[in-house]
């Protein structure tokens, strides 16, 4: 993912400057950006003190795919998500965990294409411990699941699920 030279302080500053009255336009060019990158971060960051702004950062993912010789195609992703609770008519559960939102969570998925719109391909799941109810309590377990191939993604899909609880 490429990094941004402004750091969540700024970013949540320039927004700011253009809640507080000033023209987009203006804005933009005092600090070098475009409007298009002013409005993503308003979308994204928006609303947000800064202290929410860094914890965003720790929600995103990281994802790639890999073409490989003779066919093969890798996929992968992992996820960290501390996520937590910022306001509640419980006061007790600010600041806990959210509720069925594993801490990590990683895939894997390899393909093979055998002919034009047909391949055969099989993956894996890894979901960790997360809580049942939001007083962070009762604990799910973590869990690894064998899978197929999804339906329409053109890899043979025999209707087997394999899983590790």
């Amino acid at each position: 993912m490429k990094r941004s030279r402004f750091t969540e302080e700024q970013v949540i500053a320039i927004l700011r400057e253009q809640e507080a009255g000033a023209k987009t336009a203006d804005v933009c060019r005092k600090h070098g950006i475009s409007s298009p990158t002013f409005y993503a971060w308003k979308a994204k960051y928006g609303g947000l003190g800064v202290s929410q702004a860094r914890k965003l950062k720790v929600l995103e993912e990281l994802s790639a795919a890999l073409d490989l010789p003779s066919g093969f195609r890798a996929i992968a992703g992992y996820a960290y998500l501390d996520t937590r609770i910022t306001a509640s008519a419980t006061p007790a559960f600010v600041g806990k965990r959210a509720t069925i939102t594993p801490k990590i969570a990683v895939n894997a998925f390899v393909t093979k294409t055998i002919a034009t719109r047909f391949g055969i391909g099989a993956g894996a799941n890894y979901v960790g411990d997360r809580f049942a109810d939001p007083a962070n309590t009762t604990v799910l377990g973590h869990y690894a699941a064998l899978q197929r191939p999804p339906k329409g993604s053109g890899a043979l899909s025999p209707p087997i699920s394999i899983s590790r609880r």
